[in-house]
C-alpha cells in the first residue's frame, strides 16, 4: 500500500480518540475529540523527531563512516521526515473539522507558519541529543523517560485552564505547551496577535537551534571515534 501508510496509520488513532472521547469518556471542554487530536499530533511530531533523532549517529554509524557530508544533516533529516508525517496528518484535521461543525477558519493558514517555528526548536534539540547520545549512550534513554514524562506534563489530553492558577506558570514555561494551544487557536479560530506567544515562541526557538549548533561543532569532530 506504499505511500498510503502515511495517511492509514495517523488516521486510524484519530478514528479511536474521536469514538474514545466522544462515547465514552467525554470531558467538559468544547469539540473534545479534535482539541484532543490538534494537541496530540503536535506532540508526535516533536517525540518521534527527538526519539528518531538521538540515536541516528549511532545506527547509520556505517554510513556515517563511509561518505562524507555535513553530519548535522542526518539529526535534521529525521526532524523534517516527520514534518512531512505531520504535514499529512494536518490534512487528516479536514474530516474531523467537518465532523465537529466548526468551520475553516482563516486562521487555519497560520498553521504551516507554527509548524515551521516548532520544527525550528525541535531541529535544535535533534542537534543536541544526537551528538550527546553518541559520546554517552544513556541520553537516548534519558530522552525517552523525559519524553514519557513531558506527555502528562503538557495539556495534551487538557486544557491549561483545568489546571489550578497557582501552578499555571509552571505549565507556561513549557514550550510544547504553548505550541500546543497556538495550533488549537488556530483551528478553532480564537487566534489573535494581541495574545500569541508565537513571537516568544520563534526567539525561543531561534535561541534553541543556535546552540544546538553550538553544541554540535564542539562535538562533531570526535562523532566517528565515539560511533
Amino acid at each position: 500500500m506504499g505511500l498510503l501508510w502515511y495517511f492509514l496509520t495517523p488516521l486510524a488513532n484519530m478514528i479511536v480518540f474521536v469514538i474514545l472521547f466522544s462515547l465514552f469518556l467525554r470531558l467538559n471542554i468544547p469539540h473534545y475529540p479534535l482539541f484532543l487530536i490538534v494537541g496530540w499530533l503536535s506532540w508526535i511530531f516533536f517525540s518521534d523527531s527527538l526519539s528518531g533523532a538521538a540515536p541516528v549517529f549511532v545506527v547509520q554509524s556505517n554510513f556515517l563512516k563511509k561518505v562524507f557530508f555535513p553530519r548535522e544533516l542526518m539529526p535534521i533529516s529525521v526532524v523534517i521526515t516527520n514534518l512531512f508525517q505531520f504535514c499529512i496528518n494536518l490534512l487528516l484535521l479536514i474530516p474531523f473539522i467537518l465532523y465537529e461543525g466548526i468551520g475553516f477558519k482563516i486562521t487555519l493558514l497560520l498553521l504551516p507558519l507554527i509548524g515551521i517555528i516548532q520544527m525550528l526548536m525541535v531541529s535544535g534539540f535533534a542537534l543536541i541529543v544526537s551528538p550527546l547520545h553518541a559520546h554517552y549512550r544513556d541520553v537516548a534513554h534519558i530522552v525517552g523517560v523525559l519524553l514519557s514524562m513531558g506527555f502528562y506534563l503538557t495539556p495534551i489530553f487538557y486544557s491549561i485552564g483545568t489546571i489550578p492558577e497557582q501552578f499555571r506558570w509552571i505549565f507556561s514555561l513549557n514550550p510544547m505547551a504553548q505550541f500546543i494551544e497556538e495550533y488549537r487557536e488556530a483551528v478553532f479560530g480564537t487566534w489573535t496577535l494581541f495574545n500569541s506567544t508565537l513571537p516568544a515562541l520563534l526567539l525561543f526557538s531561534l535561541i534553541v537551534f543556535l546552540i544546538g549548533q553550538a553544541i554540535f561543532l564542539r562535538l562533531d569532530h570526535e562523532l566517528i571515534k565515539k560511533v
